[in-house]
């Protein structure tokens, strides 16, 4: 979905709020028919705690894109302090939040937590991201896969 990115799974079904410079909200809805669940595990499906992770660091990474005007795309460096505290099974909205915490020339942080039903999932208490410079086209491309996740052109 995110070419530049390269998300090897994209996690995120929805972008619900994003408020630059600030933070973000996104949904993903988990659904038996996913792939993944033909191995985790058959007879007790649950979400992989690491497309959990894939989750916050996408949205996190979004986030700082948009807050630097899509002219960098981010590299992921760092996720300090990960705590799972309850399983994500089929049918459940998993809400995917990430807030930054500092934003300056070469990196990023950024603060993440998941939910399901109001009830925190995981969350990290850190993500570092650095920047790659995109190029004109690129920017143009980024904004409109931003927009096609409910994302609008900022």
């Amino acid at each position: 979905m995110f070419e530049h990115f390269e998300f090897g799974y994209p996690v995120i079904d929805k972008i619900v709020e994003i408020k630059k410079g600030k933070h973000a909200r996104a949904i993903k809805s988990v659904s038996l028919t996913e792939n993944f669940f033909a191995d985790h595990f058959p007879k007790f499906p649950i979400l992989p705690g690491m497309l959990q992770l894939e989750g916050m660091v996408q949205l996190g990474s979004l986030l700082v894109c948009v807050s630097k005007d899509f002219k960098y795309t981010t590299v992921l460096q760092t996720i300090k302090d990960a705590k799972f505290r309850k399983y994500v099974k089929p049918g459940d909205i998993l809400v995917i939040e990430a807030e930054i915490l500092s934003l300056d020339t070469n990196s990023a942080i950024v603060k993440t937590k998941a939910t399901v039903d109001e009830k925190t999932v995981v969350s990290t208490k850190q993500i570092i991201f650095g920047y790659l410079p995109l190029t004109a086209d690129q920017v143009t491309k980024e904004r409109k896969r931003f927009a096609h996740l409910g994302g609008f052109d900022v």
